[in-house]
């Protein structure tokens, strides 16, 4: 106040007689007022910047391959002014601090205060290598024979193994299972991880059903000890018994007869 007005304003940038200024950086602003006896006063404006704005992210990638269900979560948020307003790929995406079921991918997220002031940010939402099972090519065996499968995984990690088959399967190592096919079949397997990730696989056992037996064209029951004894020879994988063996003479007659023997059992044969 001053009782010789009028008074002006000289602003140390030059000779701006305005009091009124809009639209100005933050900074300081030294003046001068100055009345018509020339008294002047001097004093500094200071126009202070806002803390920038400045979130903290939570990014959870989603917990399998191609899942959907990622997680971006503002943990906290320095400066700026309340309320905030959020948006994800300029899609706004609440009043909230979280954004659910994000698949992997680029990201652009803005934040804005009351005063419609920005932060703006970039990231990819990473995701975890797929986890893969392989059995191997399809197998082509003889009846009886032991089939051994091998899964070839591409994770370290303690899984589950669930196996599809109509034949028992055994462990007879790490990564190793053995089943004994008696015909044709489709064998799958479906692992699984801690997040409950999945993969499977088939494969498809072929089986030849033919059966090999060999009866002798003639032996020696002399009691030396050398083909004493006649009985039928063959696969003991692939022959579990010989049900009913009955021989019968020229004419017709039965010599012999012996119920559940041995495949390859000469002790037990005809002599």
């Amino acid at each position: 106040n001053s009782d010789f007005e009028p008074i002006s304003i000289l602003w140390d940038e030059g000779i701006i007689p305005l009091f009124d200024r809009q639209n100005l950086p933050p900074g300081s602003y030294p003046f001068s007022l100055v009345d018509q006896l020339n008294c002047s006063i001097n004093d500094t404006i200071v126009i202070e910047e806002p803390t920038q704005l400045s979130p903290s992210l939570f990014l959870q990638e989603p917990s399998c391959f191609n899942f959907t269900d990622g997680v971006l979560s503002i943990t906290e948020i320095l400066g700026g002014v309340a309320p905030f307003h959020y948006e994800l790929n300029g899609i706004p995406f609440a009043t909230v601090e979280n954004a659910n079921d994000l698949a992997a991918n680029w990201y652009d997220i803005r934040l804005l205060d009351a005063n419609g002031c920005s932060w703006d940010s970039t990231f990819y939402l990473d995701q975890p290598f797929p986890l893969q099972v392989e059995l191997g090519a399809d197998i082509f065996e003889t009846i009886g024979t032991p089939i051994l499968l091998s899964p070839q995984v591409n994770s370290g990690e303690r899984l589950n193994y669930l196996w599809s088959s109509p034949f028992p399967l055994d462990s007879v190592g790490e990564n190793l299972w053995e089943t004994l096919a008696l015909f044709s079949t489709e064998v799958s397997l479906q692992i699984s991880d801690q997040n409950g990730c999945t993969a499977s696989d088939s494969i498809s056992i072929n089986i030849d059903g033919k059966i090999s037996v060999y009866p002798p064209n003639a032996f020696s029951p002399n009691g030396d000890g050398i083909n004493d004894r006649f009985t039928l020879f063959g696969d003991d994988r692939q022959i579990n018994k010989i049900t009913q063996l009955n021989i019968f003479n020229r004419w017709g007659e039965l010599v012999f007869s012996q119920s559940n023997l041995a495949i390859n059992d000469l002790s037990f044969g005809w002599d």
